[in-house]
């Protein structure tokens, strides 16, 4: 996976070095300590900033939010309105 990942960047004349923040799904694939797309990348460029899966993030949030407040949650085209229905209790 690494080596397709340069070689995509390679495409587009991008230096590993220009990369600044790789965001991925959180599998250990991508984010795990043993020879994931993380391990890698940082073994060739030590100062890019990794994210785990910023939906994953987002939705794990609202989950555990939505248990203490009763929200509502509109989403359309990846974009989240919350409302707040009422106070936390």
């Amino acid at each position: 996976m690494y080596d397709g990942v340069k070689s995509v960047l390679g495409q587009f004349g991008v230096p590993l070095e220009n990369c600044v923040a790789v965001a991925v799904d959180n599998t250990n694939a991508n984010m795990g300590a043993h020879h994931s797309l993380k391990t890698l990348m940082t073994k060739d460029n030590p100062s890019v900033y990794f994210s785990g899966c910023v939906c994953h993030i987002l939705h794990n949030a609202a989950s555990k939010g939505s248990r203490k407040l009763q929200v509502r949650f509109h989403a359309h085209n990846h974009s989240y309105l919350v409302t707040y229905t009422q106070g936390a209790s």
